[in-house]
């Protein structure tokens, strides 16, 4: 009997210091991604317009950041607003904290589930009722998705991010299509989707840049490499532009309630995110390829990504 509880006791020591070793993994792991996220170059690059990340300690409230805790609020971490902003939690569903989120890095979970489905709305505080947007100078941008969507049998149309300005302005932002390819949406047309697509719901990053209503020029790079490059007018309908604003008098934008959505494109049950987000990074301009590459190689470190340089 002594000898049982003797091998007891020791199954217990080893079991204990099993996980005790687990959770320092874990920890040094976020703290080396911490320290990642800190050395970065995005701060240092002009024209940073948002940037959600999930490692650092202002990105949560404080209590929230632990596994499977309903978020309230993703905070912008953005060191050159002079805007503090929020994205705010709305819709029923949860949306949960993943401490051991993409390859391990902690990252935001979306159900995508039918019905009232949960999403985040940008805010310049912690009301909803004041819902803000991005508007970007002549609708030119560079943004950074890190993600992984969950499998689906039947596959659905699904957006990490919106941005929905006003009735003047075309909304914008990335989606994965039906068939698992990668694009960006400008209002209600998807004007420039991949070749390829990831059907295994892999982790990856994804960049696109946009020049703007001059050229209409942009690119969608997967993992640091350029998946396509098309040209296309905005609103689907060849709208025109002045200084950024539209001209048809048909335009209407995909939602009533103008902001940038995270996981949504407008609201509850419009094409609803379903799996992980790690990080967006918005930038008002045209990166050049250097400060692109810089933010590609960054993150692939970061979230353990390969990424084609």
């Amino acid at each position: 009997m002594i000898e049982l509880s003797i091998v007891v006791l020791i199954i217990g020591i080893l079991v204990a210091g099993v996980t005790q070793s687990s959770r320092l993994v874990k920890q040094i792991k976020i703290a080396t991604a911490r320290s990642l996220t800190k050395s970065s170059p995005i701060s240092g690059i002009k024209d940073l317009a948002l940037w959600l990340e999930p490692t650092m300690d202002e990105s949560f409230i404080e209590i929230q950041a632990d596994d499977d805790y309903k978020l309230t609020q993703w905070n912008d971490v953005n060191p050159q607003n002079t805007i503090k902003y929020y994205a705010v939690k709305a819709g029923s569903p949860s949306v949960t904290f993943i401490s051991g989120g993409i390859n391990n890095i902690p990252s935001v979970k979306f159900t995508g589930d039918g019905g009232t489905n949960g999403y985040f709305v940008l805010s310049t505080s912690s009301s909803i009722a004041q819902a803000a947007k991005l508007k970007t100078l002549g609708n030119r941008f560079t943004f950074f998705v890190v993600s992984k969507a969950e499998s689906e049998v039947i596959g659905k149309f699904r957006s990490t991010f919106f941005n929905s300005p006003d009735p003047s302005f075309d909304g914008w932002g990335h989606v994965k299509t039906a068939d698992n390819k990668r694009g960006l949406l400008f209002n209600d047309s998807l004007l420039c989707s991949t070749n390829t697509s990831n059907s295994n719901s892999t982790a990856e990053i994804i960049t696109a840049v946009y020049e703007g209503v001059t050229t209409g020029n942009m690119t969608v790079y997967i993992n640091g490499n350029a998946e396509t490059t098309s040209v296309a007018s905005q609103s689907g309908g060849g709208s025109s532009f002045v200084n950024g604003t539209s001209t048809d008098a048909s335009y209407s934008p995909l939602t009533s309630n103008p902001a940038l959505y995270v996981g949504s494109i407008g609201g509850p049950g419009n094409e609803t995110w379903k799996g992980l987000i790690g990080e967006i990074i918005v930038y008002d301009r045209v990166l050049r390829n250097e400060e692109r590459k810089s933010i590609e190689k960054y993150l692939s470190k970061k979230f353990g990504i390969k990424i084609t340089e």
